[in-house]
């Protein structure tokens, strides 16, 4: 069985004592930009804060896009969220890759450079990168 095929057998159990109360208007109080690295999952535990206080972007690095930063502002005008946090971590795979690098090897690999050079958002120390997201959404 794959694992698509797990969720969805999961999924049809859940459904089963799904409680129709949880499905009222969410009220998050902070937004979390987060890597979509699978470590960090368990944001309850990461950062002390309830499932339903926080409103979770994900995205590869955290790059705070052009996307991100329209879910940011339905999260903030929407939902009502009024805290940003920046979650980066030790250990993103976006640090291991440069955009050229992993360009070059797609249109090795297909042997085709399109669509390209796409843009990854890689970067190489998480601190200055946590730095430079903080100044796209404050500026």
């Amino acid at each position: 069985m794959s694992l698509i095929d797990k969720a969805l057998k999961a999924n049809e159990q859940y459904a089963r004592t799904y409680d129709p109360s949880r499905g009222a208007h969410p009220e998050p109080k902070v937004a979390v930009v987060t890597c979509m690295d699978p470590r960090l999952s368990d944001l309850e535990a990461i950062l002390g804060l309830a499932t339903g206080d926080m409103d979770v972007i994900r995205t590869g690095g955290p790059a705070v896009t052009q996307d991100v930063l329209s879910e940011l502002v339905v999260s903030t005008r929407v939902l009502g969220t009024t805290e940003i946090l920046l979650l980066d971590h030790t250990g993103c795979g976006f640090t291991t890759f440069t955009d050229e690098g992993l360009n070059q090897k797609l249109a090795s690999l297909t042997g085709n450079s399109e669509p390209g050079p796409m843009r990854f958002f890689s970067f190489e120390d998480p601190e200055h990168h946590t730095g430079l997201l903080r100044e796209v959404l404050v500026d």
